[in-house]
C-alpha cells in the first residue's frame, strides 16, 4: 500500500468532517512532517488542509478556498515561503488572510524578513504544540474581530445612505405637499380680502377653511419632526410594561371616538397576561394610529377590533376592523412615507401618509415587525409582533 497516498486520504476524510471548523492551510514541502501537523491541527479542532510550494495553481487556490489561516513550514531552503507570503499580501482576496512561518531558523533576520513581507507571525523551531495553538488562536481572534467590525462598518454605511436617502425623499416630497396647502391658504387670504368681511356666514367659512389646511401643514411638519426623533432615540426608555393594560387603556380612549362614529369597537385581554419591555408612550403611539386609521376607514355600523396572541418568544397585537379594505397593489407601499392609497385619495380621506411609516419605525425600533392583511371592500387587519426579548447584540450596547 502507497503509505502517502493513504495519509492524503486521510487528511481529505478529516477535512470533511471538520467543514464547520476554521480552516488551515498548511504549505510544506517535507512529507514526514506534514502528518504530524495536520494531526497537531486537527486534533485541535482545526480543518486543515495540505499543499506544497510547487503545487500547481496555488495562488487561485487559495483565493479561491480563503482559508482562515495559512501555516507556511520552513523547513527546508526548496521553497519560497517569503515570495508565498509576499503575493499573498499583494492581492485584495488574500491579503487579509493571517500567515504564520514555521522555521528551523532561529535569526533575527529571517523573523525580521519574514515580518517585511506580511507575516502575522513566525515560530522557530522547535517549539511547543501549546504555544503554536496558541499563536494560531491569537490570530484567528484577531482576524474575527477585524472581520465583525468590517461587517458592523459596512451595516451603518448602509444603514446611513438608505436613512439619506429616506431624508432626500422626505424633503422632496415634503417641498411638494406643503406647497398645495400653502397655495391653497394665499388663494383663501386673496377671496377674503376681496369679500372684505369676516362676519357673515361666508366670510367665516374663508377663516374655517384657513384654519383647517393650517392644521393639515402643522400635522405634516409634526410627522416629519417625529420621525427624525424616532431615528435618533435609544432603548433607554423601555420599561415593563402589561400588554392587558396597554390594550385597555388604547381602547378606552377610542371608544367614545367609535360611538361617535357609529361603530362597535371591542378589545379582548390575554387570560395569562405578560409584560413587554416598551417605550410607553410610542407603544400608545402605534396603537392609536391603527385604531384611528381603522375608525377613518370603517363605515358607520362596522366592527373594529383590538386583541393580542401570547406566544413563547413574544407578542402578537391585532387591529382588525371591517372597513373599505386596501387595494392589492397598494399593500406594498403602505408602510412609506408620504404613500396614500388610492381609495383614501378618491374618497379624499385626510391623512398626510405618514402614518404608518412612523408605526413601522417605531416597532422596528423594538425589534419588531409590522404586517398587513386585506382584501379591499371587507377590511384590514394590522399585526404587530413584539418580541419578549431584544436582540442579544441590541442588548449589549443597550
Amino acid at each position: 500500500m502507497n503509505t502517502a497516498l493513504a495519509t492524503e486520504d486521510m487528511m481529505t476524510t478529516m477535512t470533511e468532517t471538520a467543514a464547520d471548523s476554521p480552516e488551515i492551510l498548511i504549505i510544506c514541502d517535507q512529507l514526514q512532517h506534514r502528518p504530524t501537523l495536520y494531526k497537531l491541527l486537527t486534533g485541535a479542532g482545526y480543518a486543515a488542509r495540505l499543499e506544497t510550494f510547487n503545487t500547481p495553481d496555488l495562488w487561485p487556490l487559495i483565493a479561491a478556498k480563503r482559508p482562515d489561516l495559512i501555516l507556511i513550514d520552513m523547513t527546508t531552503a526548496s521553497g519560497n515561503g517569503y515570495a508565498i507570503c509576499q503575493v499573498l499580501k499583494r492581492d485584495e482576496r488574500t491579503r487579509d488572510i493571517p500567515v504564520i512561518f514555521l522555521s528551523v531558523r532561529s535569526a533575527t533576520h529571517e523573523k525580521v524578513r519574514a515580518f517585511a513581507v506580511g507575516a502575522a507571525d513566525y515560530l522557530a523551531k522547535p517549539f511547543a504544540v501549546e504555544e503554536l495553538i496558541a499563536r494560531i488562536d491569537r490570530q484567528l481572534a484577531a482576524r474575527q474581530r477585524q472581520r465583525d467590525f468590517i461587517d458592523q462598518y459596512v451595516r451603518e454605511r448602509d444603514q446611513h445612505a438608505a436613512l439619506n436617502e429616506i431624508k432626500d425623499e422626505i424633503i422632496r416630497t415634503a417641498a411638494h405637499d406643503l406647497k398645495n396647502p400653502l397655495s391653497r391658504i394665499n388663494v383663501l387670504l386673496r377671496m377674503l380680502e376681496v369679500h372684505g368681511s369676516i362676519a357673515d356666514e361666508r366670510g367665516r367659512g374663508y377663516l374655517d377653511s384657513i384654519a383647517e389646511t393650517t392644521a393639515q401643514i402643522r400635522d405634516l411638519i409634526t410627522h416629519l419632526l417625529d420621525v427624525e426623533r424616532i431615528n435618533h432615540e435609544d432603548s433607554a426608555a423601555l420599561i415593563p410594561v402589561s400588554v392587558n393594560d396597554l390594550l385597555k387603556d388604547t381602547a378606552r380612549r377610542y371608544t367614545p371616538v367609535a360611538e361617535a362614529e357609529g361603530i362597535i369597537l371591542s378589545w379582548h385581554r390575554i387570560d395569562a397576561d405578560v409584560t413587554l419591555r416598551l417605550d410607553v408612550a410610542r407603544m400608545q403611539q402605534v396603537l392609536h394610529n391603527l385604531l384611528a386609521n381603522a375608525l377613518k376607514f370603517t363605515p358607520a355600523g362596522g366592527y373594529v377590533e383590538l386583541w393580542a396572541e401570547s406566544y413563547p418568544d413574544g407578542v402578537a397585537i391585532h387591529v382588525q376592523d371591517t372597513g373599505m379594505g386596501i387595494p392589492a397593489a397598494d399593500l406594498p407601499h403602505i408602510f412609506e412615507p408620504f404613500y396614500r392609497t388610492q381609495t383614501a385619495t378618491d374618497q379624499q380621506i385626510e391623512g398626510t401618509g405618514f402614518g404608518l411609516a412612523i408605526v413601522k419605525r417605531i416597532v422596528e425600533r423594538h425589534w419588531g415587525q409590522v404586517e398587513v392583511a386585506s382584501v379591499e371592500g371587507a377590511g384590514s387587519r394590522f399585526t404587530v409582533w413584539l418580541p419578549f426579548h431584544e436582540p442579544a447584540a441590541a442588548a449589549a450596547l443597550a
